[in-house]
């Protein structure tokens, strides 16, 4: 079943549409992006998806709404290069609060 199709890449962030919520993210060095979505507590993940598309250096997808509304708390694992030295430190075990997010 899937859950994620390509979304928009505006705005930015996590948006809640009437076919479910939009999330999108700047990245211009990530090679991937997952969404992860917790359970109502916030603590247990309960799904992890590949955001399926990007358009210049935004990454988005468009969550259903049997999966996520408002007030679904998610993160984004971000992979990417980990080289410190060239002033990149992506680590996709970490998940990462939206830097959109609005409340």
């Amino acid at each position: 079943m899937k859950i994620l199709h390509a979304g928009s890449p505006r705005p930015l962030g996590a948006t809640w549409t009437k076919q479910g919520v939009n999330l999108a993210l700047y990245s211009s060095h990530a090679t991937r992006v997952e969404v992860c979505l917790f359970d109502a507590a916030g603590g247990a993940e309960v799904a992890r998806c590949d955001l399926p598309a990007r358009t210049g250096d935004v990454w988005h997808g468009l969550i259903s709404p049997r999966h996520a509304g408002p007030g679904t708390h998610y993160a984004f694992c971000v992979h990417g290069p980990n080289e410190p030295s060239g002033g990149q430190r992506f680590d996709a075990t970490v998940p990462l609060i939206d830097p959109y997010a609005r409340e």
